[in-house]
């Protein structure tokens, strides 16, 4: 099978169509008449990823942050990000990106990952049927500290940086993956739920929900990401085994990838 007749498969599946305006999801770096040997999945490009993708004879990369999502004025070796690109294009490693068209269709199984009962599309579009993030139900009220808990293992992060009243039930939960912080202003006023999951939250974000009586949880861009790659690989498997039979297992996920922020407490 040919590089582009792979990636028509995965535009079909996810298409294009569905990602937001400001988004460049999509064919980032092609070789379209190569033949498909590996997958390799990751978040982003970087020096790890590149490298673990030719360890593993990956010549197709699926990442989920655009390769391109800025203007590139220059390339220059001694840049990462130049280099990178260097990289890729010496070993004829193609590249596409599923981005904001994938997380409208994730984030519904992030919901069933966390055992959430659907409510409604977050912010819909289509009549609603699709759009970003999710209005959600737990089973029962649950404690908050609980609730910290759970979701903590759910997500499989260590951390969890988070806002609100210690002693609030949780019932009406919005969810959002990635860099959703900065909506949380706007989940507040239109859907007022009892806790925002998300990432990337800022000071007046997390204040103005406190002052409303919202709980925020700010689990990470990465840790409400990265299983997105898990739920992609099984989507894709099928496909590919059915056209390697006799190669299996050859879509990998990046185990190099990890969460780039740590967390210090100084010990009193």
């Amino acid at each position: 099978m040919k590089i582009k007749e792979y990636t028509q498969i995965i535009a079909q599946k996810f298409p294009f169509e569905l990602m937001e305006n400001y988004d460049n999801s999509g064919e980032q770096l092609m070789f379209p008449n190569c033949e498909l040997k590996a997958v390799f999945l990751c978040l982003d490009i970087t020096g790890d990823t590149v490298s673990e993708a030719l360890e593993n004879g990956a010549n197709l990369i699926i990442t989920h942050h655009p390769l391109f999502f800025k203007h590139i004025k220059n390339i220059d070796e001694s840049d990462p990000a130049s280099k990178n690109l260097i990289e890729l294009i010496s070993n004829r490693i193609s590249v596409i990106s599923l981005h904001t068209n994938l997380d409208k269709i994730f984030c519904r199984k992030l919901e069933e990952k966390l055992d959430l009962k659907h409510l409604d599309v977050l912010f819909p579009e289509n009549c609603g049927q699709i759009g970003l993030g999710t209005i959600s139900e737990t089973s029962e009220e649950i404690a908050l500290k609980d609730f910290l808990a759970y979701i903590s293992k759910k997500l499989r992060t260590s951390f969890l940086v988070y806002g609100g009243d210690e002693s609030k039930k949780i019932k009406r939960v919005a969810l959002l993956n990635g860099s959703g912080g900065k909506d949380v202003e706007k989940i507040v006023h239109f859907h007022h739920p009892d806790c925002i999951i998300t990432g990337d939250v800022n000071y007046h974000g997390m204040n103005s929900a406190i002052e409303n009586g919202v709980v925020v949880i700010d689990a990470g861009h990465f840790a409400t990401e990265f299983q997105l790659l898990e739920f992609l690989k099984d989507e894709l498997s099928d496909h590919f085994e059915k056209s390697f039979p006799q190669n299996k297992n050859q879509i990998i996920i990046s185990k190099t990838q990890k969460n780039p922020f740590k967390v210090y407490i100084q010990n009193e």
